[in-house]
This record gives structure tokens, C-alpha cells and sequence, in this order.
């Protein structure tokens, strides 16, 4: 587990469920009410980062921060407070949950490899950051196959998947690049599908090159598409 957290909190109480359900990560639990009727379930969006769903607290106690530690199977005034530090006069559990031993956290997945000799065509890593983001760091190609695109999808690889817009958003086809770090957006209609490749695929030549992914990783959901 790693020593520090972000929290990300939703005032109110939410209802998600059925066919408009959002993904939110691993769920660690609901907060064990004790005081100022402190609510809300949480989820783990990575290794450093929490979201709250439906939090609730009633703002009375005087001296009230969000706190986390792993020094003590109990909570306990050993740890830090999240995200930045206020009063530190009290030592009061107003609610809490414990984060299970050896629970599987959603992480990035990076793949290496992505690199062509003909055409010229190289990149560092490329990361499913979360479920709404691709990142290629450290890419270039060199613009000689007028019809390459990005492309990803599920099971064979030499397939052309679908189609991922560029960092601009656009679906024509790439132009010369020179180690360029890039954040392309995965396209919403393969949202929520097994990523198991990424590729620069050309309808003339077939897949240029590609990398591949663990399909049964747990991907970080997006912040953006959290209630």
C-alpha cells in the first residue's frame, strides 16, 4: 500500500445503479459512522487516490480533516492528514473504513515495444492511463504511409480494432511526428471494452506496429466520468 492518498469527495447522496452504473475503481467500503454522521463509500481509483461516493458530514466538530495511515491495523492518530494540513488539536474518529490487506488496486498498464524500421516509427511506452486516456511517450514516425491511424481493440492483434483519434481529436490520418508525448482520448464507443492492443494500423499496409496489454488488468476509471 502506498504511503499517501488523495481523496476525491461527492457532497450528497448518489444512486448509480442498473444500466447507468459508473465505474469508480476497487470498492474498500463504507465509512463506519462513530460521530457527526460522517457517511460515504469508498472506492479506490489507484494507489494514491480515493474517491468518496455520497459523503455526508454534518461540519460540527471543530477541528475536522481527512486523515489516513498505515502504521496501525486500528486507526489511529498515526498518519497524515489528506489532502493538505489544518488543526491538528483533536484526535477524534468521526468515521472510518479500513483498506483490506493485499486488496487489488486499479493501476495504469504500460506497454514497450511500439516501433516500426519501415516506416521509421518509435515510442518510449505507451500507457492506458484510465479509462478515458491513452498516453504514447516519446513518439515519432515518419509520415511516409499517408493512410497510418491509431487503432485498438480486443484479441488479434494484426486486427484493425478500432480507430483512436489523434491529440487533437481528429480522425485523419497521422502526420510526422518527433518525439512527441501525446494523450489521445479513448473513443466512447469502445469505452468500457477489453483493451488487449494499441497499434498505428494502415488500410494499405496492416498493422505498422503494436503493443499489447493485459486484458484482465483493473484499469483506473477517469475522474472526469465520476459522478
Amino acid at each position: 500500500m502506498a504511503s499517501s492518498w488523495k481523496i476525491l469527495c461527492v457532497l450528497g447522496v448518489l444512486a448509480v445503479s442498473g444500466a447507468d452504473a459508473v465505474y469508480k475503481g476497487t470498492y474498500i467500503g463504507k465509512f463506519s459512522t462513530l460521530h457527526h454522521d460522517v457517511v460515504g463509500d469508498v472506492y479506490a481509483i489507484d494507489n494514491i487516490t480515493i474517491y468518496v461516493e455520497g459523503f455526508s458530514y454534518d461540519g460540527e466538530a471543530p477541528d475536522a480533516f481527512f486523515f489516513a495511515g498505515n502504521k496501525t491495523p486500528e486507526p489511529s492518530n498515526r498518519g497524515f492528514i489528506i489532502p493538505d494540513e489544518r488543526g491538528r488539536r483533536f484526535a477524534i474518529d468521526f468515521g472510518h473504513v479500513k483498506v483490506p490487506r493485499g486488496i487489488e488496486l486499479p493501476q495504469s498498464q504500460v506497454a514497450i515495444g511500439l516501433e516500426s524500421d519501415s516506416p521509421q516509427m518509435r515510442a518510449s511506452a505507451v500507457m492506458i492511463a484510465d479509462t478515458d486516456t491513452f498516453v504514447i511517450e516519446d513518439f515519432s514516425f515518419d509520415g511516409t504511409i499517408p493512410d497510418a491511424i491509431f487503432v485498438m481493440g480486443s484479441g488479434n492483434a494484426d486486427a484493425s480494432g478500432s480507430q483512436v483519434p489523434d491529440e487533437k481529436g481528429s480522425l485523419n490520418p497521422l502526420r510526422k511526428y518527433s518525439k512527441k508525448t501525446l494523450a489521445l482520448p479513448i473513443p466512447p464507443e469502445v469505452k468500457g471494452q477489453t483493451i488487449q492492443y494499441f497499434g498505428v494500423w494502415s488500410p494499405s499496409k496492416g498493422m505498422l506496429a503494436s503493443v499489447t496489454f493485459d486484458p484482465n488488468a483493473l484499469i483506473p476509471p477517469s475522474v472526469k466520468s465520476l459522478p
